[in-house]
């Protein structure tokens, strides 16, 4: 009995650490900046957020991946003490998307949608385990393949990309990934120029929403992409227009208002992608539009 008693003791202890110790995966305010790059044509940016809303399939709670500009759904995820599952969009199954307590030996059968979504296997071997220091405390990592998954913080290979090695001439990786106004992942650098390449990638990596911002409206605006002009209509007085771009520069363009609608002048600014964030009295909205 008293074998048993310590026994029992000792795996509840264990237990308890791993609860007490283990940093969840984020569901609120969290934002994940996957880099892509295609050599010699060019880069991209991918902002994946978390907002802390919540969905029901199958029973089950879930909390809700989504395009951090255009709300667009990219899926559901839950975390079970370490095991992070996904249910991807256009699905209602459920399948692991990381497992940051895997032992060696397990084998991890996951999640990856970089070619379109499909399964992944792998045998955890016991030089894949191990930690790394994340803000002044130690997070549990565990080596897949050619990536890296971080507790509290996902795959160095991007959220749900394949954790082995791309195709020719073709990259992902986590560009950067905060939760509020803290980095928790991430380069201070911007990366430009490879393999001949004239385009530049300058991802903003303390991109993140606070409060005010996940509560935005969404508005359409028109033509999108756009040259000269971009048209909005909402019920209120407009106050303020705002178009930040990708290494968050905000910047404050002519706008005026006619028969019903309002006009954003944008012939002057530099192309690529912008958040639109316009302010009237009662609430903001928000939407993004590209520069052609």
């Amino acid at each position: 009995m008293r074998t048993l008693l310590i026994a029992f003791v000792l795996i509840f202890s264990s237990f308890s650490v791993q609860s007490q110790n283990y940093v969840p995966f984020p569901d609120s305010a969290a934002v994940w900046v996957n880099a892509t790059l295609v050599v010699n044509q060019s880069f991209d940016g991918d902002y994946i957020c978390a907002n802390g809303n919540d969905t029901l399939i199958n029973a089950t709670s879930y909390t809700i991946f989504e395009e951090c500009i255009s709300g667009t759904y990219r899926g559901a995820f839950r975390d079970t003490l370490g095991k992070v599952y996904i249910v991807p969009k256009d699905s209602t199954n459920e399948y692991l998307l990381y497992d940051f307590y895997a032992l060696p030996g397990d084998t991890l059968v996951f999640y990856q949608e970089e070619f379109g979504a499909a399964l992944e296997e792998y045998v955890v071997q016991p030089w894949d385990t191990g930690s790394v220091q994340v803000n002044g405390g130690h997070r549990k990592t565990v080596q897949v393949g050619d990536g890296r998954w971080i507790e509290g913080i996902g795959s160095d290979k991007g959220l749900f990309t394949s954790q082995f090695g791309n195709v020719s001439n073709y990259a992902i990786w986590l560009y950067c990934m905060s939760v509020q106004d803290t980095v928790q992942y991430g380069y201070s650098v911007s990366f430009g120029g490879w393999a001949g390449s004239q385009q530049v990638i300058n991802l903003s990596c303390d991109f993140y929403l606070n409060q005010d911002e996940l509560a935005m409206t969404k508005v359409d605006v028109y033509p999108n992409p756009a040259s000269e002009l971009v048209i909005f209509t909402i019920p209120g007085n407009v106050e303020n227009v705002e178009l930040i771009d990708q290494t968050g520069r905000v910047m404050r363009p002519k706008w005026n208002f006619s028969s019903g609608q309002y006009y954003i002048s944008v012939g002057e600014l530099p192309r690529g992608m912008y958040i639109v964030k316009i302010t009237e009295a009662a609430r903001v909205y928000r939407t993004v539009v590209v520069l052609n």
